[in-house]
């Protein structure tokens, strides 16, 4: 059992070691109800109260036997559905996991019953079911070797690990449960358990979610029956099928590879899975596969854009695959570093290279931000059945970068451009593209200092833009000396991930191109259109004609001092990047 998923907990001993039972109640034994304990097993209290469990759930104690005579030796924990206590039954050498569900489940009895009778060693059998307290409960073998979440924990498979045990095996697995009439819907490492009689022999576990199969297949199910990262598409549609659970197998083998699921803690119901730079191209094929969304042609063997299931497994496994679904009849495809797209046009212009649509969109802003956050360049890319594998990845690219929740459009605009294009050196932001890290600080040091309003707080926006997007450290390192501005970027960008960038982005952003650029000259936005050089020239100011008192003093001041006794922005930052400590005025 793995610890994770059931929440291992420490030993409840408890001398009042008690026996559930029906309180007499005859009732045959079929498999779905309990049987009657014997006067000598009922222990010392049979009217204990066992329903107080704060989770909802029953509790028990060490020592108690349930139906089936089962004694419970440890509490395991809690899942979201159900209670799991370790048991031993006299005469058996096995341990075996007794599994009390919190809830009703119409369809558990006929499951049980198919699962009690199915001769697969690839399937945890069901040893005894039946009620206590009204609550439906189980017992299933204890798996001393863990499952495979846990041994992802440790160290992620070889590619070789995969091909030869963890995919036939689960493969397998999933052919002898879907032949049962089962679909288990919630495939992941947790659910695989190592046998305990078999070194690599796997078994499926955790049927709480299952659902039996009517004659089609597919069975409409409630949407609370997936764990969303492994999820398939149409589940999301309250629809599930066989080729459900291989979806879940692909999401998992992704996972066994890389330590980590392709879309984090949810599901990107619309993005096709990038390829890691260490992934075998055979092994991201077959991911590719089993992860292909649409299921329009699951009926039709002849046609290659279907999901695979368990004779495309087996077909991979003797290296004798078809061409991967939505890759076309042949399994189109370019060289990896092609940036050719489909044509578009954009901007009065017609696009047919990713890297001259990215520029264009640095150029064009406002119109490129409708194109990316409409969704209409992802859906273009990946519009028709010739599109190939690269052109597939830059819609996955933008689909990922858009659902990242972390950031505003604007910064995720810019991360997706980068990473549509790589290799690009150049800044592009909202306000244009540059050349050089220099270029583009001239450029917001005037916008800063702009008499509209509107110009500045654009600055201050595309200066956090370019330090979340990393854009600014890309193109540095292109530069002769970069030691120096990639110190300076790097200090800012932690800057600008910091809980109180927002509160302080201006006076930040202004110290930032002021120690960037190297500039020593402030214009305060004076009548007399004066700017100061250094702070020997500011003071000279500020103490001319005060002979006769301190109002013009206090006037000049008046452009240095914003409400509250705080510096204004421009005059903060440009103090700061002189290397002046104005603790008076944070």
């Amino acid at each position: 059992m793995n610890p994770e998923n059931e929440g291992q907990m420490n030993n409840a001993a408890d001398n009042n070691a008690t026996v559930i039972n029906t309180y007499g109640k005859a009732v045959k034994n079929d498999g779905t109800v309990f049987n009657r304990a014997s006067e000598s097993e009922r222990g010392l209290d049979e009217n204990r109260d066992l329903s107080n469990d704060s989770s909802g759930g029953i509790l028990l104690k060490k020592g108690d036997i349930v139906p089936g005579e089962y004694k419970i030796t440890d509490r395991l924990g809690s899942s979201g559905e159900a209670d799991l206590y370790l048991a031993e039954r006299f005469g058996e050498k096995k341990k075996f996991v007794v599994k009390i569900f919190n809830r009703k489940m119409d369809e558990k009895a006929a499951l049980a019953k198919k699962l009690q009778n199915t001769a697969s060693e690839r399937i945890a059998r069901i040893y005894y079911t039946g009620e206590i307290f009204g609550r439906y409960f189980e017992v299933y073998e204890y798996y001393e070797r863990g499952s495979l979440s846990d041994s992802v924990k440790k160290r992620t498979f070889t590619f070789d690990e995969l091909e030869n045990v963890i995919i036939p095996e689960i493969n397998e697995a999933l052919h002898d449960l879907h032949e049962c009439g089962i679909l288990h819907r919630d495939i992941k490492p947790n659910n695989i358990m190592w046998s305990n009689d078999h070194e690599n022999t796997l078994v499926l576990i955790d049927f709480g979610l299952s659902s039996v199969a009517r004659e089609s297949k597919s069975i409409v199910v409630s949407t609370i029956g997936f764990t969303a990262s492994y999820a398939a598409p149409e589940v999301l549609r309250n629809v599930y099928f066989d080729e459900s659970d291989y979806y879940s197998f692909g999401i998992l083998l992704y996972e066994l590879f890389t330590g980590k699921t392709p879309f984090g803690e949810e599901n990107s119901y619309t993005s096709i899975i990038a390829k890691p730079g260490n992934m075998p191209d055979r092994l991201y094929r077959l991911i590719l596969g089993l992860t292909y969304q649409d299921l329009s042609y699951r009926h039709d063997l002849s046609n290659p854009n279907r999901r695979w299931t368990y004779d495309d497994v087996n077909q991979w496994i003797k290296g004798e695959e078809g061409p991967v679904p939505g890759y076309g009849s042949k399994g189109r495809d370019l060289d990896e570093n092609s940036a050719e797209i489909p044509p578009i046009s954009f901007c009065g212009k017609e696009y047919n290279d990713i890297n001259q649509l990215v520029l264009a969109i640095g150029y064009h802003w406002e119109e490129g931000k409708g194109l990316l956050l409409s969704g209409q360049l992802s859906s273009h890319l990946r519009g028709s059945l010739d599109a190939t594998k690269r052109q597939r990845f830059f819609a996955s690219v933008i689909d990922d970068g858009l659902n990242e929740r972390r950031y505003d459009s604007d910064v995720k605009i810019s991360r997706i451009l980068y990473a549509l294009s790589p290799e690009l050196s150049v800044i592009v932001c909202p306000m244009g593209v540059y050349e050089t890290v220099r270029d583009w600080a001239d450029a917001v040091f005037a916008a800063l200092f702009s008499q509209a309003r509107q110009v500045v707080f654009r600055a201050v926006e595309c200066v956090e833009i370019v330090l979340r997007s990393g854009a600014l450290k890309r193109a540095a390192k292109q530069d002769s000396e970069p030691e120096k501005e990639l110190k300076l970027i790097s200090e800012f960008e932690k800057r600008a991930e910091g809980k109180d960038w927002f509160r302080l982005r201006e006076r930040n952003s202004y110290e930032f191109v002021y120690r960037l650029t190297g500039r020593s000259d402030l214009d305060p936005g004076l009548p007399d259109e004066t700017i100061f050089h250094g702070l020997d020239e500011l003071k000279a100011y500020l103490m001319a004609d005060t002979k006769d008192g301190y109002s013009e003093l206090y006037r000049k001041t008046a452009f240095l001092v914003e409400s509250e006794h705080k510096l204004k922005p421009a005059v903060y930052g440009w103090l700061k990047s002189q290397g002046y400590e104005i603790p008076g005025f944070e």
